[in-house]
């Protein structure tokens, strides 16, 4: 004799699964130009909070102004790239490198690499990397369904 336990499993089991549509559309991709969009808006966000920080600290040197110099620099870059976006993937990249190359810079004259802000630029320079990366996969992504 079957318990209410194992009965109730196997109606369970005994129900036809509903079919599920073949045609199901795959998930499309975004355009580069989106994926551009959204790592601009990314570094931006990130290169404010770095000017930031380095607002609010006392007694910089010299050495500290040029790093900030640098990491507003990128910022000005960035925000011109979003004021005028590139037409095209290859000129993206080449404006791309010019704002990440102040950072790679910026962090390279940092004389403490330990501290919060030297992690942070550290971070920043990571995430240049990362977002060029994205855009360059979204854009590779479109040419080989297109």
């Amino acid at each position: 004799m079957a318990s209410p336990k194992n009965t109730a499993c196997m109606a369970v089991q005994a129900q036809p699964r509903p079919e599920t549509e073949k045609t199901t559309p795959s998930p499309t991709w975004p355009t580069w130009q989106q994926a551009m969009r959204v790592s601009l808006i990314m570094a931006e966000g990130q290169l404010v909070a770095l000017t930031q920080a380095c607002h609010g600290r006392r007694g910089r040197n010299a050495r500290q102004f040029e790093v900030e110099c640098a990491v507003e620099l990128a910022l000005a870059h960035i925000r011109h790239m979003q004021d005028d976006p590139p037409q095209s993937h290859e000129v993206f990249e080449q404006q791309w490198h010019l704002a990440a190359s102040a950072i790679h810079l910026a962090g390279k004259a940092f004389k403490l690499p330990r501290s919060r802000y030297g992690r942070s630029l550290k971070g920043m320079r990571l995430h240049f990397d990362l977002l060029k990366d994205l855009v360059e996969r979204v854009e590779m992504q479109n040419r080989r369904a297109a």
